[in-house]
C-alpha cells in the first residue's frame, strides 16, 4: 500500500515538475552609440519541456531581469510578455522591448543563432546596439530537490525490498 503510494507520488513529481532551464548573460554596447561601451547583464528562464524541438517556436520566460544602463528592467514595464525564440530546439535569443524607458530598448532574437542576438537601444542623441553572450545555465533549486526525493525514495523502496 505504502510503496504503492509512493511510487504514484514519484511519478506524479516527475511528470508534473516543469523543467527550467536558466541562463545568465552579460553584454557591452557598442563604441559607436550613444551610450559607447556600456556593460549590461541580466538571466533568464523558460519551461524546458515545452520545446518541442520542431520548427520555429517561442516560449513565455518564467524568469527575467535585464540590468542595463544603471536600471533594471524585469517583466513590469516590457510592451509583451518577455518570449525565447528557438528553431528547431535552437535558441535564437530572447525578445522584449521597453519604449516607456530612457533609453528605450529592446533585445532581439537572430535568425542565426544566440550568437548573433543583440541589445538595441535608442536616446534623444541616436541609435545604438550591443552584443552579449550567455555565460552559464544555472539549475533551477526545485531540480535538486526533485533530484533528491528521487534518490531518497529508490532508496527506501531497496532498503525495504532487502528487509
Amino acid at each position: 500500500m505504502i510503496r504503492n503510494t509512493l511510487l504514484a507520488l514519484a511519478a506524479t513529481l516527475a511528470l508534473g515538475a516543469a523543467q527550467a532551464a536558466t541562463f545568465s548573460f552579460t553584454g557591452i554596447t557598442e563604441g559607436n552609440g550613444p551610450l559607447p561601451n556600456s556593460a549590461f547583464s541580466g538571466s533568464f528562464s523558460y519551461d524546458e519541456l515545452a520545446l518541442t524541438n520542431s520548427g520555429d517556436e517561442t516560449l513565455a520566460l518564467s524568469g527575467w531581469t535585464l540590468n542595463a544602463f544603471g536600471q533594471v528592467f524585469s517583466f513590469a514595464g516590457a510592451e509583451a510578455a518577455p518570449i525565447a525564440v528557438f528553431t528547431d530546439g535552437m535558441l535564437l535569443g530572447v525578445e522584449v522591448s521597453y519604449s516607456g524607458s530612457t533609453p528605450a530598448l529592446s533585445m532581439v532574437s537572430s535568425p542565426f543563432g544566440i550568437a548573433d542576438a543583440y541589445l538595441s537601444y535608442t536616446t534623444a542623441n541616436g541609435m545604438g546596439t550591443g552584443s552579449y553572450t550567455l555565460t552559464a545555465a544555472v539549475p533551477e533549486p526545485e531540480s535538486y530537490a526533485l533530484m533528491l526525493a528521487g534518490l531518497a525514495a529508490m532508496g527506501f523502496m531497496v532498503r525495504r525490498k532487502k528487509a
